[in-house]
């Protein structure tokens, strides 16, 4: 019988964490899982230190020469067993409870594909938490990545059903570019409990590789838009994370690009299967209204947007008289 869990571990020159590693996988509260043990051509000790832990639910493999992350990952995609896959990392440590937490929520909620936890961090103190309900979380692609990778359980049918798996063009942003693919295809959640300690290091893959991150990052962001009908050269990155996360200045011209930015995500048949219809009217609720709020300059631009029914709600919303908004606009406008 197969197990329900196969926990994917990928190592390279671990030797300084991985018992630690492999000790806190090994005494799970959850016992019925696969360890695949993946050696990526490792020159310490790392071969001596797995080989000396003797379990039967441990599946090893070494690679003689070191092959990557990416390909080290899909391998242990492509032979893992178990209904879910779980990622850890050789320098990183899981709470007692993890699977069994994890694992009790995907049984719970059979239309999210993958989840993450929180993180304890060691070796740094600037933690952020992440959102846990779907909703937030795929507006968060437009900030970072939503998951932390080694703290996720992916559902495998998932993955199989949709030919899914990690792209090597996305080198250092392989798990960023995976999740929004999953995403069209199930829903995403992350628990609030921090069920993994998370080791921050100069020797880590995401460390030492932090422009080419960025690089491909920003690409695979790229194509994200591209699918959900978001043209990059009209709506800058870097300009919707800003506005989505209240991190813009309160001039027209922002107020204008945002309103722009909301009318092109509901006029795309792609974002509204992504978002849903009410998630992109909520959230441009939420974006239009705090500008407006906080608006103190007008011009020609915000004197004809007054006049657009849409827009004219949004005043009602955030609470701004609509005769008010239009004399400012024409004494602002008339005095430039």
């Amino acid at each position: 019988m197969n197990p329900k869990v196969s926990i994917l571990l990928p190592v390279f020159n671990a030797e300084a964490y991985l018992k630690e590693a492999l000790d806190s996988l090994l005494s799970q509260t959850y016992a019925d899982y696969e360890l695949l043990i993946i050696n990526d051509g490792s020159s310490d000790s790392s071969d001596n230190i797995i080989k000396s832990v003797i379990d039967q639910r441990i599946i090893y493999k070494k690679f003689d020469s070191n092959q990557g992350l990416i390909h080290v990952l899909n391998y242990g995609l492509s032979i893992a067993k178990g209904d879910y896959i779980l990622r850890m990392d050789a320098d990183d440590i899981a709470a007692p409870n993890r699977i069994e937490k994890q694992l009790f929520f995907m049984e719970q909620n059979p239309n999210v594909g993958v989840c993450g936890t929180q993180l304890n961090l060691i070796g740094a103190n600037d933690n952020v938490d992440r959102p846990c309900n779907d909703e937030d979380l795929r507006w968060w692609f437009f900030k970072s990545t939503p998951f932390a990778h080694p703290s996720v359980i992916i559902r495998n049918n998932v993955l199989k059903n949709y030919h899914l798996q990690f792209d090597i063009n996305a080198y250092v942003a392989e798990d960023f570019d995976l999740w929004w693919k999953i995403a069209f295809h199930s829903n995403l959640a992350n628990l609030p409990e921090k069920l993994l300690w998370y080791r921050v290091h100069p020797l880590q893959e995401s460390s030492k590789k932090t422009q080419i991150q960025q690089l491909n990052h920003r690409k695979s962001l790229i194509q994200f838009m591209s699918e959900i009908g978001l043209n990059s050269d009209a709506f800058d990155p870097d300009f919707i994370s800003n506005a989505l996360y209240r991190n813009l200045d309160f001039s027209p011209q922002n107020l204008v690009k945002s309103w722009k930015l909301f009318q092109s995500l509901k006029s795309s048949p792609k974002a509204i299967e992504f978002f849903s219809l009410d998630a992109l009217n909520r959230k441009c609720s939420e974006v239009i209204d705090y500008q407006l709020k906080n608006m103190n300059s007008f011009n020609w631009s915000t004197l004809t947007m007054s006049f657009q029914p849409d827009f004219s709600s949004h005043l009602s919303q955030a609470g701004v008289n609509k005769l008010t908004w239009i004399t400012k606009s024409i004494l602002f406008w008339k005095t430039r």
